[in-house]
């Protein structure tokens, strides 16, 4: 009995391994390009003639900062 819930246990945590593999892929290209984004955003505000907004102002909202690399 306590072998077969060892199977299961380890069958679960294989499967959440694998899942978290590919969160933490995803959730580097989406801070990759969030980060391209702002940017941009800066770039075309400078090229118009705007306010030069702070980028960290926007890395800051998103809760990017709360990870340091």
């Amino acid at each position: 009995m306590m072998a077969n819930e060892n199977i299961i246990i380890s069958d679960k945590l294989m499967k959440l391994e694998v899942e978290n593999k590919e969160m933490f892929h995803r959730y580097h290209k989406l801070k990759k390009t969030f980060n391209e984004l702002v940017q941009t955003h800066d770039d075309l505000r400078m090229r118009a003639g705007l306010q030069y907004l702070d980028q960290y102002d926007w890395i800051e909202k998103a809760g990017l900062l709360d990870d340091v690399e």
